[in-house]
Order: C-alpha cells, then sequence, then structure tokens
C-alpha cells in the first residue's frame, strides 16, 4: 500500500511515551520520515500527557493517543480486538510495527494487525524476561504470535535467546539494536557541574533512572558509603523521579551526608552525563540499558549489573564495568577502582563512545529497520521471513 508520501509505517507502542522503548520508538519514527516513509506513532491513551506529547515534538515527531491502543501492564482483552481491527485497517500502513517492552508478544495485538489486511506485521521486543518469571501462559502465547508475524526483531542477544525458548522460529528473529541519537550538545565536566551546584573538583559517579527499586540505586548509595572518602570528595549526582524518591533521599541523609544530590526529573539530561567521572546504575532488571550508551556517548564509562542485556552494552573492562546484581561490595570495589585510577577511565569512556557511535547509533537502528520493512514489503504473500533475518544476524 503507497501513498503520495511514500511507503507508511504504523508503530503501535504498548509503553509510556518518555520511557526507554517509547524514545526508541520516536528516535526510529523520525529516522525511518528523514529516509522518505510516512509514519504514524500511536500510545496507549491514558500514558500520553502533555508533557509527553512536547517532549516527542521536540524531537521532531507527532505521537498520538488511541484507547484502542492497549498499555503492557492492561488487559489485552479479546472483546477489544475489533476496534484495534478498524484502527490498524484506517491507517492503511503498508507495515505494523508493534513493540513490546516486557519479553512476551500480544497474540491478540498480532491477530487484530493480521486481521486488518494490512500487508506486513513486525513485532519488536525490548526486555529479555525469563519465561519462569513472566509465565508459562506468555511463553505460549508469544510462540502463536511470533508465527503470525512476519518478523520479529529482539534488541539484543539475549532477547532474541528468549525469544527462540519461547519456539519462535530462529529465521524470522532479527536482531537490531537499539540506537541513540547523538548528544546535541556536549557541556565541559566544569560547565555541568557548576549548573548542578557540584564541586569542580569533586569525583562524581551520576545516575539517571525511574526511582524505582529495581533500579538500585538504595544499593548504589550505600556503596558509595562504604568507599573510604576521608576528604569529602566524592559526590553522587541522582536525576530521575520516582515513587521510592523520598526513601532514596531519607537514605543519602543517613550513608552519604552533605554528598548526594538529587536532581528530580531532568529534561535535558547532558549536564547528569557531562558532570559525571563514572555513570552507575546497578539495576536489578533492565531490557537494555539505553542511559549507558548516552553515557558512553559523552565518553563516561558505567558501571552496570549482569541482568538482561547490560552484558552487551557494557562490555567488562573494556568500555565499564560490571557487577553481580545486589553485591554492594562488588559494586563499592568497582566505584573505588575507578575513582583511583583516572587513565583507566579515560581509557573506558574513549572506548565506550568509539563503540556507542560504531554500534548503537541512531542511523545504525534506523537502517537495520529499514531493511526489514523493505524486505518485508517486497515478499509475496506467506512466503517466510527467512531472507530477511539471515540478511540482518
Amino acid at each position: 500500500m503507497r501513498t503520495a508520501q511514500g511507503p507508511k509505517a504504523l508503530f503501535l507502542v504498548t509503553t509510556d511515551p518518555v520511557g526507554g522503548v517509547g524514545r526508541v520508538v520516536v528516535t526510529l519514527a523520525r529516522g525511518l520520515r528523514e529516509r522518505g516513509w510516512h509514519t504514524q506513532t500511536l500510545f496507549p491513551q491514558f500514558s500520553v500527557t502533555e508533557e509527553a506529547r512536547a517532549w516527542c515534538r521536540a524531537q521532531g515527531v507527532d505521537i498520538e493517543a488511541h484507547s484502542a491502543v492497549p498499555h503492557i501492564l492492561a488487559p489485552h482483552r479479546w472483546r477489544d480486538l475489533p476496534r484495534l481491527v478498524r484502527l490498524v485497517r484506517a491507517s492503511r500502513a503498508d507495515v505494523v510495527n508493534l513493540h513490546y517492552g516486557g519479553g512476551h508478544i500480544s497474540l491478540k495485538d498480532v491477530l487484530a494487525v493480521r486481521l486488518s489486511g494490512a500487508r506486513r506485521c513486525v513485532a519488536s521486543v525490548h526486555h529479555p524476561v525469563p519465561w519462569h518469571v513472566a509465565g508459562e501462559r506468555k511463553r505460549r502465547m508469544t510462540r502463536l504470535a511470533g508465527m503470525l508475524c512476519h518478523v520479529v526483531v529482539a534488541n539484543s542477544r539475549a532477547t532474541a535467546e528468549v525469544l527462540r525458548q519461547a519456539g519462535i522460529p530462529e529465521h524470522k528473529i532479527c536482531l537490531i539494536p537499539c540506537g541513540v541519537p547523538q548528544p546535541r550538545n556536549r557541556p565541559s565536566r566544569v560547565e555541568a557541574r557548576q549548573r548542578l551546584g557540584v564541586p569542580t573538583s569533586a569525583f562524581v559517579v551520576s545516575t539517571l533512572a525511574l526511582l524505582v527499586r529495581d533500579k538500585g540505586i538504595g544499593d548504589l548509595i550505600e556503596a558509595m558509603a562504604r568507599v573510604p572518602d576521608p576528604g569529602g570528595d566524592s559526590r553522587l549526582v541522582v536525576g530521575g523521579d520516582g515513587p521510592a524518591r523520598c526513601e532514596l533521599e531519607r537514605l543519602a541523609a543517613s550513608r552519604l551526608p552533605g554528598r548526594a544530590t538529587f536532581l528530580g526529573r531532568v529534561p535535558d539530561t547532558a549536564d547528569v552525563y557531562a558532570a559525571a567521572d563514572v555513570f552507575a546504575l546497578p539495576s536489578y532488571l533492565e531490557g537494555f540499558g539505553l542511559v549507558y550508551i548516552e553515557a558512553a556517548l559523552h565518553g563516561v564509562p558505567s558501571i552496570g549489573a549482569t541482568v538482561g542485556a547490560v552484558p552487551e552494552t557494557i562490555h567488562d573492562g573494556e568500555t565499564g564495568v560490571l557487577v553481580p546484581p545486589g553485591d554492594r561490595a562488588a559494586l563499592a570495589g568497582a566505584i573505588r577502582r575507578l575513582r583511583d585510577d583516572a587513565e583507566l577511565r579515560h581509557r573506558l569512556g574513549a572506548a565506550a563512545r568509539a563503540r556507542a557511535l560504531a554500534l548503537f547509533s541512531e542511523e545504525v537502528m534506523v537502517d537495520g529497520y529499514l531493511r526489514v520493512f523493505q524486505a518485508a514489503r517486497t515478499q509475496a504473500n506467506g512466503s517466510p521471513a527467512a531472507s530477511i533475518a539471515a540478511d540482518l544476524t
């Protein structure tokens, strides 16, 4: 189905616009439009705030909210399927791209796309949730949904392995890592610290996340407290907001008195990264870890935990340091090691930036999706997607 504006991709996103998945889709929509595609980007209705619309518009993408697009945390009910069929049919899209922040694919969503008569259905999965956590029902649902998709995109090898374990055929799985736009500005360390009120001579560990327990910020505070700091020169800068913020602020006041700064929601994150000697986010759950790539683009090495796809975004000892999740002693040791070895920090930061530019750029991601979409459009109905997957893996 071709329009005067070129081929069309419809993005149906089951998460919030300003989370990691939403940011990836907005980047992808902008990149495809720049390459001649018409795009339409829809999110669940209750997840789209005016703030989210404004942020997306600043990235060059207008998003829409629609009640027929189910949120990943809401029930995907059979009675809602006809509304989604009508929505997809009215879009007249050449390719419909479903995005899931969890590790499973909704069978009802894929059925709606196929019943709408859309030419091609591509599902993108953004988190390698193990099946013993997600459950056998979701594993079976994902296997059936994957059979009905023309291509299933995994954002990491870890996610691809989870999809294989679900029973999705190898020839349908394509690996396309998430892409991160280069920062529009790279402030100097001095400028960033002045704006954040951090001493220019301090050793600064920055973190940026939704403040919930699974992000491991409490572990980071405890680990920082374990690192000897007789001169009081170490600082922790925490960007982001969330339900655990008050609890974390109390913990920091007790364990790091006068040495922790909570910034709340940060519209422009450049200063958080530029001010840092090290970026640390020891999450218990992490689908990909865009923040590690963003830190890398500022030349800052990261400390992360060995969960999800983090070992793919951080190469231990080459672009940063990995520690076991919840291991505060190991986390403290990694912080101390990087604090005491400036040469190591600089070497890891430079390698992280080079790797991010080569593997995790906006251009690499958009080109990968463009090849998938174009190949899917040119295949005859019912033919396998083996040639697409083989070309990209």
